[in-house]
């Protein structure tokens, strides 16, 4: 039994030592944190404005890490009553609660994306007061969480942007990157957040919208920069900015400098969204390998599986329109592994074999039969991806309309459930399937 006393001997001395530890600062400095934080609610219950503020910025002066966890008697306390009733509050009230957010942001261990998102919302609230901190605060919380975050903070990141710019307080380099930065995380947003993606894609056209009618037009574009462009005088960044904008603007008036400011934004790290606005405008000139080779790139360089996914897809589209219709069908299942909660590969696979089918010479029954291959295919998309549902259900509706009858079926001595080889390219079998 020596052995069981010597063990418990050790632990009353750890524990001792432990409790001594942790106890030994809040005898000291605890107590009177305690008291503070008592007389603080005791004000706040009471509707004692002033001393309650007083005794909030002791705690907080006093780095009292817990104190974020008096949220709601905080908020109470800054932001009474019916907001839009209040007067203009104080700037230094403000930024004592966007001190309390702060701490939120550091400690709290649910993470900084629900404090950031606070002193955003913070920051809608009283714009005037928030004037240089606004658009960065905006920005920060839509980075810390850009797919749960509402939609509201991308608008108004982007607005901010643009009223900084009217007042020439931003330059217009600045709004591009936002703009590069914010369409992008919206691109990847519409394609993880699937059930929401008409709300994503609307709110990315407004911001367009709104960035169109306040920044110079093309011909002003031209004017800014298409004398250093041709002199080959422009920074690669600033080329790069101009192809944003330049894309932002659908411009077709000065083609000429197209080419030599991607040359030019190209001899900076090579970005993917850079290769992907040039493999939009070469795929609108026609010029469909060089788009090809600039979505493969765009994929190469892409680090987010689901924007990878996308340019994937883009890829196979103008494989598709190059002929390559196997090629094609294997990038989309390449998209489709990289992003599989996604059923937007499945349907453009459905795409690719019936414009692909036409290629080939098949019979009337056979033509009829791929319409087997697509059912299946929206069957698994919907299946996958709960936003394309009623997209997969029209179609399936509409296929099997298209595909053999019952009695066609039954004249090549096929039953539900068996299979039919699909030639040609395609080389592969469907399902039998009866109406």
């Amino acid at each position: 039994m020596w052995w069981i006393k010597m063990h418990a001997g050790w632990a009353n001395r750890v524990f001792v030592l432990l409790f001594t530890a942790v106890a030994f600062p809040f005898i000291l400095f605890g107590q009177s944190v305690l008291e503070k934080e008592q007389q603080f609610y005791a004000a706040v219950a009471a509707g004692n404005v002033a001393p309650a503020k007083a005794l909030l910025r002791d705690l907080l002066n006093e780095d009292s890490l817990g104190i974020y966890r008096l949220i709601d008697p905080i908020e109470s306390l800054f932001l009474p009553g019916d907001v839009r009733s209040m007067a203009t509050p104080v700037r230094a009230e403000l930024v004592t609660l966007l001190r309390v957010y702060t701490l939120g942001e550091l400690h709290d261990p649910a993470g900084p994306a629900v404090w950031l998102r606070s002193k955003a919302m913070l920051a809608l609230r009283y714009p005037a007061q928030f004037r240089d901190e606004y658009r960065p605060l905006l920005q920060a919380a839509i980075e810390a969480d850009p797919f749960g975050c509402p939609l509201l903070l991308y608008q108004r990141w982007l607005a901010a942007s643009v009223t900084r710019f009217k007042e020439a307080a931003l330059p217009l380099e600045v709004v591009a990157q936002d703009w590069a930065r914010a369409s992008t995380l919206l691109y990847s947003r519409e394609i993880r957040v699937t059930q929401e993606a008409v709300r994503t894609a609307r709110t990315t056209q407004g911001i367009a919208l709104q960035l169109r009618n306040a920044i110079p037009d093309c011909k002003k574009l031209v004017q800014v920069y298409g004398k250093a462009i041709r002199k080959e005088t422009l920074s690669s960044a600033s080329c790069a900015d101009f192809l944003t904008l330049y894309a932002l603007q659908d411009c077709n008036t000065a083609s000429d400098l197209w080419q030599p400011a991607f040359d030019c934004a190209a001899q900076q790290a090579p970005q993917a969204w850079l290769y992907r606005l040039a493999a939009t405008e070469t795929q609108n000139a026609k010029d469909f390998r060089q788009s090809l080779s600039h979505w493969q790139t765009a994929a190469n360089l892409e680090t987010d599986p689901a924007l990878q996914a996308a340019d994937l897809l883009h890829q196979a589209q103008v494989q598709a329109m190059l002929g390559e219709f196997r090629a094609a069908r294997h990038t989309i299942k390449q998209a489709s592994l990289l992003h599989p909660r996604w059923g937007e590969p499945h349907l453009q696979l459905a795409d690719l074999y019936l414009e692909g089918a036409a290629t080939c010479n098949l019979s009337l029954f056979d033509q009829k039969a791929i319409y087997w291959l697509l059912i299946d295919l929206c069957y698994t998309a919907k299946n996958v991806d709960p936003g394309a549902l009623q997209v997969a259900n029209q179609r399936i509706y509409t296929y099997q309309q298209l595909m053999p009858s019952r009695e066609e079926a039954a004249f090549k001595g096929l039953k539900e459930g068996d299979t039919w080889p699909l030639k040609c390219w395609m080389g592969t079998v469907t399902t039998v399937k009866m109406n």
